[in-house]
């Protein structure tokens, strides 16, 4: 069975981190948590902000739920996207509106004056999940046209896009949201960070629970600092598996949308031809989504998505597709 349903990446940790991990992760385990200082010091410092303009998080699903508590009550979307940006108000009884932003090719944001009166809050995916990203210009210019707050999900900026991590100081109403998932492969680990002006995160500070993240995890993040080069060689090596999927599946006739993640879309013109894609893929053991599946909203099942895995995984993949007539 390959299971290529969800966005983690696949590839094991290396022992020599996991040996590190072993004598690191866990001391003090029996304490309260009391190293957040510690973790927000090396990411101030490796993003050139304040120690002030961070708080850390469970994950970015975390960071979206306190987002929306405070800062929602109108909320606005662009389609499609990451499912927690409708999910979380929907869950809390908040008002969301969404705007199709797929013209059938691509993904391109696209709002009138209008769409933006009366916001008091609007969630950004930077690079988008499932596909299109956006430029530093454009999410500066949308933060503008609002009184409302700009979050942006910057979850798979390591694997391209230009980052809004500084843009606060000039432009107040944006916040950052950054996770440990993919760049650095700790998705189990849930932890995560927002970044932004100091009076938006001492709002969110007084707001979460006090120990909202596990001090493993912390001990965890800070070992992956650490290993940055490791990280960023295993992005590259991913997002060049994933741009040679793409090529093979296009040699093949199939219509693939490019992403700039980890996961790899086809956009079958019938839901009946995606439906046959899928239930052979499912009875060759291989696992993937048809339409949202569970980390999306606005596709239809026209669409089918699943991650870029192990090498070995997506060989096995190209040997099962190369079959499919």
């Amino acid at each position: 069975m390959i299971n290529l349903r969800l966005g983690d990446i696949k590839e094991p940790l290396p022992e020599r981190i996991l040996n590190r991990l072993r004598k690191e992760a866990l001391k003090d385990v029996n304490l309260y948590p009391s190293n957040y200082k510690q973790l927000i010091s090396r990411l101030a410092e490796k993003h050139g902000v304040g120690k002030k303009n961070i708080v850390l998080t469970s994950g970015v699903d975390e960071g979206i739920e306190l987002i929306a508590r405070i800062f929602g009550g109108d909320i606005l979307i662009f389609t499609p996207t990451y499912y927690e940006f409708l999910h979380t108000p929907k869950r809390n009884s908040m008002k969301v509106t969404s705007i199709n932003c797929f013209n059938g090719k691509e993904y391109k944001i696209d709002y009138k004056k209008g769409d933006m009166k009366n916001r008091s809050l609007i969630f950004l995916c930077n690079p988008n999940n499932p596909f299109g990203i956006l430029t530093k210009k454009e999410i500066v210019e949308l933060a503008k046209s609002t009184k409302g707050i700009v979050a942006i999900d910057e979850t798979y900026i390591d694997f391209g896009g230009e980052t809004a991590m500084n843009e606060f100081k000039t432009t107040p109403n944006i916040l950052v949201m950054r996770s440990f998932s993919k760049g650095y492969s700790l998705a189990g680990l849930r932890i995560g960070y927002i970044v932004g002006d100091e009076k938006l995160i001492g709002r969110i500070e007084n707001t979460k629970i006090i120990c909202n993240v596990a001090s493993v995890s912390v001990n965890v993040a800070m070992t992956a600092l650490d290993e940055e080069k490791y990280f960023t060689d295993l992005v590259k090596k991913i997002k060049q598996r994933k741009d040679d999927f793409e090529d093979f599946l296009m040699k093949r006739g199939f219509n693939v949308i490019h992403t700039d993640t980890n996961n790899i879309i086809i956009k079958f013109q019938k839901v009946d031809e995606a439906e046959r894609f899928y239930k052979f893929l499912e009875k060759n053991k291989i696992i993937v989504n048809q339409g949202n599946g569970i980390s999306t909203c606005g596709l239809d099942n026209s669409f089918i998505r699943f991650s870029c895995g192990t090498e070995h995984q997506m060989k096995e993949v190209r040997k099962t597709i190369e079959k499919y007539s």
